[in-house]
């Protein structure tokens, strides 16, 4: 799938037309952009987000890389189902699919988070693989 590039929070250009990215790129942009949203945030999908800013500048306790990997972890589901309710809707409708195998993930393998000394940052590692069998790592700072 081809999606509009995001820099910065904003709409990129290349060469004076708006930048895309596809496959893998699009793929670590739409992890990163769910990761970022915050949650409840979309009044047309009010589950959809992050807590991840919850977390930040809350006191380190020994369970806190766990329910940061948690949260993580759930949103990576609801992404996955989104991309399977994509896919459903195009095979009924018969519709072309507009997501390729690289552009779809068909596994998450390993979450790991990691709260720094400063509490105001947190960085997240996943390890995915997508439906065309490639092996994707994407990491993301989270910051207050």
């Amino acid at each position: 799938m081809r999606d509009l590039r995001i820099a910065g929070g904003d709409i990129a250009l290349a060469g004076g037309d708006l930048a895309l990215v596809d496959q893998e790129a699009y793929l670590r942009q739409r992890v990163a952009t769910a990761l970022a949203e915050p949650y409840g945030s979309d009044p047309f999908h009010p589950e959809w987000g992050s807590t991840l800013g919850s977390y930040l500048g809350l006191p380190y306790g020994a369970g806190t890389e766990a329910l940061v990997s948690s949260e993580v972890g759930r949103v990576l589901a609801m992404l996955i189902a989104a991309q399977r309710q994509m896919i459903t809707s195009w095979v009924l409708t018969g519709t072309k699919a507009q997501l390729l195998a690289a552009d779809t993930i068909a596994s998450v393998n390993a979450i790991n988070a990691r709260v720094d000394v400063d509490p105001q940052t947190m960085d997240v590692w996943v390890a995915l693989t997508t439906q065309g069998g490639q092996q994707l790592v994407i990491t993301r700072t989270v910051s207050g």
